[in-house]
């Protein structure tokens, strides 16, 4: 079997059946990201860490790593988290826990699409995350 990189080096485990870490895909039915099934959650790539966020309503936080000027990734619904603001991170770094082993995994760009966030002073747009989680998007190559 295939391992899937993105996802192993996502949750610290051999990935061969990505039905098993897949919860739910992309925009289902307003999820903006993929949830993936995992308790600790590492890097995918290198990237500096640009944002910490805190919903004061549920306690979870967001990290947001910008792996280039076009690229970014969110790694949601965070119980806890291991990095600080301005890091420069590597793969399988790791980013912290999951809440009930459910990660919000999102993809963002500059490009336009339905789905505009604000992140820091930048302007970024929501994209599927599924060619990120199968390799086809985020190269570990990326400074």
């Amino acid at each position: 079997m295939r391992v899937n990189t993105t996802l192993s080096n996502m949750t610290g485990q051999t990935v061969t059946d990505t039905s098993k870490f897949i919860i739910q895909g992309w925009c289902t039915p307003y999820i903006t990201g993929c949830l993936i099934n995992t308790d600790n959650v590492y890097s995918i790539c290198s990237g500096t860490v640009i944002e910490i966020g805190k919903d004061d309503k549920n306690d979870l936080y967001s990290i947001t790593v910008e792996y280039n000027y076009q690229t970014w990734v969110r790694y949601c619904l965070l119980k806890s988290y291991d990095v600080k603001l301005g890091d420069k991170i590597i793969t399988t770094n790791k980013i912290g826990n999951a809440y009930k082993n459910k990660l919000r995994f999102e993809y963002c760009t500059v490009e336009t699409s339905n789905f505009p966030i604000r992140v820091s002073t930048r302007q970024l747009y929501k994209h599927d995350p599924t060619p990120v989680i199968f390799g086809n998007a985020v190269s570990s190559e990326v400074p």
